[in-house]
């Protein structure tokens, strides 16, 4: 039996994303979830964990909604569910 556990060093970083929270570790087994920015959506799987093998399991992607970012406003009107002209 051996005591080694892969380490996949730093978490890497999303364009247009991020992680909820740091991971407490990044050996074997350990576990990141990545989100996107408001007017981007994850394409892939969210949760990302370290592999026996020593590298973080592939990575999403933040995809852009539409052909252009909403704003803040235009996102709590479609939120709260009235049109937009």
């Amino acid at each position: 039996m051996c005591d080694y556990a892969a380490d996949c060093g730093p978490v890497t970083s999303l364009d247009h994303g991020g992680i909820t929270a740091l991971p407490t570790s990044t050996r074997y087994e350990s576990s990141v979830q990545y989100v996107c920015e408001l007017g981007y959506r994850l394409e892939g799987q969210a949760n990302v964990t370290c592999t026996a093998a020593g590298q973080w399991s592939t990575l999403p992607t933040c995809i852009l909604i539409g052909d252009r970012l909403i704003t803040i406003h235009e996102y709590y009107i479609n939120l709260l569910g009235a049109r937009l002209l």
